[in-house]
């Protein structure tokens, strides 16, 4: 008895068919992987680049507490996260540093008249919260804090135990990252 013959043509061209439709589909999930992985990578050099620029320019902005125009009263780092740029635009000294925009300001805490300086001065501390955004989309920022001694007036009379600390920064925080 004679078995009939399977059309093994048409097999074949079915499951190569499927055979491409298999690779076509991981081609394309290793396409959109690797896009995926492209991005990710873009966003975290944008970050990089910007926490290098807001530590530089944070630096800078230590050097220069004294400017008035700079001056805030004391508030919290909750607060200030929540503040709008048109209050950044308004009550901080800005600045632009390569492909960012920058704002920061100074709230002055306090002197410790048992805190001396090698020079002799009691030790005057303060707060700069500095807000970095990308020029060109302005919801990537990141905002620091740091605070500072500063040289403050002559030696007053100290009723506790004088010590010695160090002119420069001494803390530094980042808030939004």
């Amino acid at each position: 008895m004679r078995i009939p013959c399977l059309n093994v043509k048409g097999f074949a061209l079915i499951s190569v068919l499927i055979f491409l439709e298999i690779f076509a589909v991981i081609t394309m999930f290793c396409l959109h992987s690797a896009s995926w992985e492209l991005k990710l990578s873009e966003a975290r050099f944008e970050k990089n680049n910007m926490s290098q620029a807001a530590r530089t320019i944070l630096q800078n902005a230590e050097l220069l507490t004294e400017n008035p125009a700079c001056q805030i009263p004391m508030t919290s780092a909750y607060r200030l996260s929540q503040q709008p740029l048109t209050w950044w635009e308004m009550h901080s000294c800005a600045g632009n540093f390569n492909l960012f925009q920058y704002y920061y300001v100074v709230e002055s805490l306090a002197d410790d008249p048992c805190a001396v300086l090698n020079t002799g001065r009691t030790a005057h501390y303060s707060r700069i919260t500095l807000l970095t955004l990308l020029k060109a989309d302005h919801k990537i920022k990141m905002l620091l804090q740091s605070s500072v001694i500063t040289a403050g007036s002559v030696m007053p009379h100290c009723e506790t135990t004088v010590h010695a600390v160090k002119l420069g920064r001494q803390s530094s925080r980042a808030i939004i990252y």
